[in-house]
């Protein structure tokens, strides 16, 4: 699946609907199977929300939410007759391991921290991540936060928005339409944490932000078809964040 096709993936042949699937059913599609994740990650959350507190609850909200985008995805692919080959599980050699998942790392992380720097150098008020506005141990939260994000937040999304959205999409669309198309839909549900950011435009740095980092991770899958690299990056992104506001706080950089 390389970033220089134009047409459909070729890729796409051993998938059942390749033949007759539209652009814009397959849109459609996609853009549904990020309304039901959406709402199942609201639902499967209830219970941490409702019967827990502090970090518990923020922990426990965060896999239960996660665990929504394995459950759509699985089911998208169990209803669709398609199995995991759909997805590209494939680990690449070491070498190649190593130079996309360490260097998309810190490219990523270093095109954040430029970006979020410029913006506040510039006055605009930009919000923290949505999981550190809680009640609980900020400190405990972030260093919770940086396992949770390897091993569950980074597998579980990628899974959902680039093993099955992006593969799917691909299959009418160039791989280039296919990963800008999941990397809107990524974006688009991180809107509703963006509702405690104080500005339009810190809005907008925000979701820019969160826009190239999909794209990202995008690229990344269609360069290596695999799967696991995307995964490995996305949690290795966020716990570079986590772990870099912890650092933060602990040397008294920046208040809790």
């Amino acid at each position: 699946m390389g970033l220089s096709e134009n047409e459909p993936s070729d890729r796409a042949a051993a998938d059942p609907e390749s033949s007759n699937g539209t652009r814009w059913i397959r849109g459609l599609v996609a853009v549904g199977l990020t309304v039901v994740a959406v709402v199942v990650n609201g639902v499967f959350t209830l219970p941490a929300v409702l019967g827990l507190s502090g970090i518990e609850r923020t922990v426990g909200a965060t896999v239960l939410g996660e665990l929504a985008f394995v459950v759509v995805g699985a089911g998208f692919l169990k209803l669709s007759g398609r199995g995991l080959d759909f997805l590209d599980l494939s680990v690449p050699d070491t070498r190649t391991l190593v130079q996309y998942v360490l260097g998309g790392t810190v490219a990523l992380f270093a095109l954040r921290s430029s970006i979020i720097g410029v913006a506040s150098l510039a006055g605009v008020p930009l919000a923290p991540p949505s999981i550190l506005q809680s009640s609980a141990d900020t400190q405990l939260l972030l260093l919770v936060m940086i396992p949770l994000s390897v091993l569950i937040i980074g597998p579980s999304e990628e899974l959902l928005f680039r093993g099955v959205i992006q593969r799917y999409l691909a299959g009418a669309f160039s791989v280039r339409g296919a990963v800008v198309g999941a990397g809107v839909l990524f974006m688009s549900i991180h809107l509703p944490t963006l509702v405690v950011v104080p500005s339009a435009l810190g809005i907008a740095v925000t979701l820019f932000v969160i826009f190239l980092v999909g794209l990202a991770f995008g690229w990344l899958y269609a360069s290596t078809d695999s799967l696991p690299v995307a995964m490995a990056v996305h949690g290795l992104y966020n716990a570079s964040i986590f772990a870099s506001a912890y650092l933060l706080l602990e040397f008294d950089i920046i208040a809790a």
